[in-house]
């Protein structure tokens, strides 16, 4: 079996851990949304990893991580 892979970046606003709000179920409910549409195109969900992002930004050289989510799927006819 051979697979293809697709990354999405994830933006948790830190609200979203805290005081649970409209808002809060809105962003929540548009990811879940996303991630109903990418299983619709036969992306199968693998896992959610945080990759280290080095360099300035807004004059600040403190590391970062963004949170991806990865997914993969079937060659056809491999």
């Amino acid at each position: 079996m051979q697979y293809e892979y697709h990354t999405e970046a994830v933006s948790i606003p830190e609200k979203m851990v805290g005081r649970t709000t409209a808002a809060t179920h809105g962003q929540s409910q548009a990811m879940t949304d996303r991630f109903n549409v990418l299983a619709g195109q036969r992306w199968e969900f693998v896992q959610m990893a945080g990759v280290p992002v080095i360099g300035k930004m807004k004059k600040s050289a403190e590391r970062r991580v963004l949170t991806i989510a990865v997914f993969r799927r079937l060659i056809a006819n491999v």
